[in-house]
C-alpha cells in the first residue's frame, strides 16, 4: 500500500513538474512574440516619423513644439 501512494505522489509531482515547466516555456514564448510586435511597430513608427517630418512645415507653432517633444522622447527610448 505504501508504494502504491508513493507512486501515486511521485505520478503527481511529475505531472506538476511538467505543467510548471510548461507554463515557464509558454511565457518565454510570449516574451520572444511581444518583442517581435513591439520591433514591427517601432519600425513602423520610424517610417511614419520620416514622412511627418517631411510636412512640419504646416505644423501650428503648438502642434510642432508638442511633435518635437515627443520625438525626442521616442528616439531617447529607442
Amino acid at each position: 500500500m505504501e508504494s502504491a501512494l508513493t507512486a501515486f505522489f511521485e505520478m503527481v509531482r511529475q505531472f506538476l513538474s511538467t505543467k510548471q515547466t510548461e507554463m515557464k516555456n509558454k511565457t518565454s514564448l510570449e516574451v520572444v512574440k511581444d518583442k517581435k510586435s513591439l520591433k514591427r511597430a517601432t519600425n513602423y513608427t520610424e517610417e511614419l516619423i520620416e514622412i511627418v517630418d517631411k510636412y512640419t512645415d504646416y505644423f501650428t507653432k503648438k502642434d510642432l513644439s508638442k511633435y518635437n517633444s515627443l520625438k525626442k522622447k521616442f528616439n531617447k527610448n529607442n
